[in-house]
C-alpha cells in the first residue's frame, strides 16, 4: 500500500501544478504523429482523447492495475471453503486492494479538479498558494460564504484548501492552516441561524453562509479537513486523532504555528499544545532573535513552569529564568541568570524579584563570588530586612533596606574587627551608632559616612580612659576632638554596667 501511494502522491503533486501540460509539447515531439501507440500501450478504448489526457492516463496507467488484483483475489477465493482461514485472508486482501483502488482514484480527482481551478484561478499572488501537495476541497464561488459585518463594496471569496483556509481580497488574502483552526456554529439574532465562527490563534472571525444546507457543508467540509491533517500528524507521521463522537476535530490538539501580526509574538513560532486556538498545556515559543521559553502555558500566556532564555545584546551573552509564570509573566519562586553574572535564586512577581530571595554577584556567581544578598525584596529592589556578605571589601551588613540602599538599623562586620551597630541613610552610616573595635576601644556617638564621626560622642578605650565631646574625622585615619578626657574608666564600666567587648566575625570570637 505505502509503494503505491509513494508512486501516486508524486504523479498528483505533477498533475496539479501543471507539470502534464509542460510535457505535452515535448512529448508530441518525441512521439510525432504515433500518440496512437500510446492508446494502444493504454489499451483504451475511449476514442479521439486528446494528447493531455492520453498522456496523464500513462502515468496512471500503472495505479488501473489495482483492479485487476481485487478481481483476481476474489476468483482465487472459491478455491476455498468459506469458513476456513485462508478464505478470510483472501478476502481481508480483496477489501484492502479494493479501499485502494477507491483512494487512489479519489485522489486522481482531487487533483484534476485542483489544476482545474488553478487553471481558471483570476486572483493574484496564486504562485504563493499552488503548492504540490495542496488540494482543493471547497470554494465560496460555489457554495456561497460570506464575512459578517462586510462593506457593501467589499468582495470577500473562501478557499479551502486541504491544509488551509483562504480568504482572499481584492488584491490580498489571508492564509489560516487548518491545523490551528477552530469552527463552531453559532445561531442567535445577530447573524441568524447560518453563523459559523472561526477560531485562529491571531483572528477570530463570523461566516455566514447563504442557506442551512451550505452552513452543513462547509461545517463538515472545514471540519472534515481538520481531521484529515490532524491525523497525519507532525513531519509526516501518521497519528490518531481523538475527535469526539459527533465527528469533530479534536479541541486540544498539538500544533505548530508562527505568528505574523504585530506584537511580543511577531515572527515567533509556537510548538505545543493548544485549545481553542490558544497555547495551552506543555509546548516550545521560539523568537528569531534566539529568545526561548519551553514550559506550560494556559489561555495563550506563560503559566507555570518554564524555561526561559533571551539574548543580552549589550554583553552578547544570554540571560535564562527557570522556575514558575503567571499569566505571562515570572511570579513565584524561581532561579535567574543574568548576563552580567549575577544569578538571584527566590520569589519573583510581575517579572521583577519580589519577596525572600538570594542575590549572588561576582565572577560566575559562584559560592566564592564577590557578594551574596539574603533578605526581602519589594519590587525589584532590595527592601525589608536582608543580609550582605561583601567578599571583596571584606564586609557583612545585617539589617534594614529601602529601595536597593542600606537604610534604618543595621550591623556591620568587617574582616579587620570593625563591629558597628546603629542607624543607617541612603546606603551610609548616618545617625546614632555605636563602634567597637577588636582592642576593646568603643565609640557610642553621631555618624554622617561609612565610618566617619561628626558630631556628639563618648570614646570609651581600653584601659578605662574615655573623651566626651564633639568629634570628626575618618575612624583609623585620625579624629579631631573637641570634649573632655575622663579617667579612669573601669569604675564608670561597672557603674553603666557596659559589658566587656567581643566581636564575632564569620563565626571566629576575637
Amino acid at each position: 500500500m505505502m509503494f503505491v501511494l509513494r508512486y501516486s502522491d508524486p504523479v498528483g503533486n505533477f498533475l496539479v501544478m501543471g507539470g502534464f501540460q509542460s510535457l505535452l509539447k515535448p512529448s508530441q515531439e518525441c512521439f510525432g504523429k504515433k500518440l496512437e501507440l500510446i492508446q494502444t500501450l493504454l489499451d483504451s478504448k475511449e476514442k479521439n482523447a486528446s494528447p493531455y489526457d492520453l498522456l496523464v492516463n500513462l502515468f496512471y496507467m500503472p495505479l488501473q492495475h489495482l483492479h485487476g488484483y481485487n478481481r483476481l483475489l476474489l476468483k482465487l477465493a472459491h478455491c476455498f471453503e468459506v469458513n476456513t482461514e485462508e478464505y478470510d485472508w483472501i478476502q481481508n486482501g480483496c477489501s484492502k486492494y479494493e479501499a485502494l483502488a477507491r483512494l487512489v482514484s479519489k485522489q486522481r480527482r482531487d487533483a484534476e479538479a485542483t489544476f482545474n481551478f488553478w487553471k481558471n484561478f483570476k486572483g493574484k499572488n496564486s504562485e504563493s498558494l499552488r503548492k504540490p501537495s495542496r488540494r482543493l476541497v471547497c470554494e465560496s464561488s460555489n457554495k456561497a460564504l460570506t464575512l459578517q459585518n462586510a462593506g457593501r463594496f467589499s468582495a470577500s471569496w473562501f478557499i479551502l484548501f486541504s491544509d488551509v483556509l483562504v480568504h482572499a481580497q481584492f488584491s490580498s488574502h489571508y492564509v489560516y492552516p487548518l491545523a490551528t483552526l477552530w469552527v463552531e456554529p453559532i445561531s442567535d439574532e445577530s447573524v441568524g441561524q447560518h453563523g459559523l465562527k472561526l477560531t485562529t490563534p491571531e483572528d477570530n472571525f463570523v461566516v455566514l453562509a447563504a442557506s442551512p444546507l451550505e452552513k452543513g457543508k462547509w461545517l463538515r467540509a472545514i471540519n472534515q479537513a481538520i481531521e484529515d491533517v490532524l491525523a497525519l500528524g507532525l513531519n509526516g507521521r501518521t497519528r490518531v486523532s481523538r475527535s469526539s463522537q459527533k465527528g469533530e476535530p479534536p479541541v486540544s490538539r498539538t500544533s505548530t504555528y508562527t505568528f505574523s501580526k504585530e506584537g511580543r509574538l511577531k515572527d515567533a513560532t509556537y510548538e505545543g499544545r493548544w485549545l481553542s486556538g490558544k497555547p495551552y498545556g506543555k509546548g516550545t515559543l521560539k523568537w528569531p532573535d534566539g529568545t526561548v521559553y519551553c514550559g506550560t502555558f494556559k489561555n495563550g500566556l506563560e503559566d507555570g513552569f518554564g524555561d526561559f532564555m533571551t539574548p543580552n545584546t549589550t554583553l552578547n551573552k544570554f540571560e535564562r529564568y527557570q522556575g514558575h509564570w503567571k499569566e505571562g509573566k515570572i511570579h513565584g519562586f524561581g532561579t535567574f541568570w543574568y548576563a552580567s553574572g549575577e544569578v538571584y535564586e527566590g520569589s519573583f512577581r510581575d517579572n521583577v524579584c519580589h519577596g525572600h530571595g538570594m542575590l549572588r554577584s561576582g565572577k560566575l556567581a559562584s559560592p566564592s563570588s564577590s557578594s551574596v544578598f539574603v533578605g526581602q525584596w519589594v519590587q525589584g529592589k532590595r527592601t525589608g530586612y536582608g543580609v550582605c556578605d561583601d567578599f571583596s571589601r571584606g564586609e557583612k551588613y545585617m539589617g534594614m533596606w529601602l529601595d536597593d540602599q542600606r537604610h534604618g538599623v543595621g550591623v556591620v562586620i568587617t574582616q579587620f574587627g570593625l563591629y558597628y551597630e546603629g542607624n543607617f541613610c541612603n546606603n551610609k552610616m548616618m545617625g546614632n551608632g555605636t563602634l567597637l573595635c577588636d582592642d576593646d576601644t568603643v565609640f557610642e556617638g553621631e555618624f554622617s559616612e561609612d565610618w566617619t564621626l561628626c558630631g556628639k560622642g563618648v570614646l570609651f578605650m581600653a584601659n578605662g580612659d574615655s573623651l566626651d565631646g564633639v568629634f570628626d574625622g575618618h575612624w583609623g585615619d585620625g579624629l579631631r576632638v573637641a570634649g573632655t578626657f575622663t579617667k579612669p574608666f573601669e569604675a564608670l564600666r561597672r557603674e553603666r554596667k557596659i559589658p566587656k567587648c567581643f566581636i564575632l566575625f564569620a563565626g571566629v570570637y576575637f
